[in-house]
């Protein structure tokens, strides 16, 4: 990752130091993933992306493509994993897409169940009190009840977070909490519609 890193410093002309400058993140931080001494956390590349301008995928590279282990599990402690993107294609979660996990407490969430997390991404879920760049923390499920707010597949796309409703003529909707955006209609018989999670918990970027 340090190799692209530095990649974009030659191409804008500017230094790690004013990039931390601007970005909050250290110059120790900066020097730990150049002698990779450690690896940078997802919220530090995201910053990165933004502030180059380019895909959080382009910073990652191909060797950021292995699957990320597990950490050992920790006393009145959740490991969930933390997805870059929830792919719809494969039928299920795929582990190449982890990039960490992230440790929360068991008093805030159900021990007996099982969460992934992923970051919201745009504003159509503003009026459930969910922003750009929010984690959220999905208990996986495939059955959720009517008006709860969820992770949905629909056909092959990358799952969306909305809120299900489901009228007594058994047509489903996907609702945003945004006016500038439409539902999403869903064609049970002529789509590939699943439920995939229910959400938990929401961690404000804020």
């Amino acid at each position: 990752m340090y190799e692209i890193f530095e990649k974009l410093l030659n191409e804008r002309g500017i230094t790690a130091y004013r990039v931390s400058k601007d970005t909050g993140i250290p110059t120790s931080s900066l020097t730990d993933w150049k002698k990779k001494r450690s690896k940078p956390k997802f919220k530090n590349m995201k910053i990165l992306a933004d502030y180059f301008n380019v895909p959080i995928s382009y910073l990652l590279g191909e060797e950021n493509e292995k699957v990320i282990d597990k950490p050992e599990k920790k006393e009145h402690q959740i490991q969930i994993p933390l997805y870059a993107r929830l792919s719809c294609g494969t039928g299920g979660f795929v582990d190449e897409d982890i990039i960490e996990y992230i440790s929360l407490p068991d008093t805030i969430l159900k021990p007996n169940k099982e969460y992934f997390a992923n970051y919201a991404k745009g504003d159509s879920m503003i009026g459930a009190g969910i922003n750009d760049g929010d984690l959220l923390v999905f208990e996986k499920t495939n059955v959720l009840d009517n008006g709860s707010i969820g992770a949905f597949c629909v056909d092959n796309e990358e799952a969306v977070c909305k809120r299900i409703r489901k009228s007594e003529q058994g047509l489903i909707m996907l609702l945003p909490a945004n006016e500038k955006y439409d539902p999403i209609i869903v064609d049970v018989e002529n789509t590939c519609f699943r439920i995939v999670g229910k959400l938990a918990l929401v961690i404000s970027k804020r």
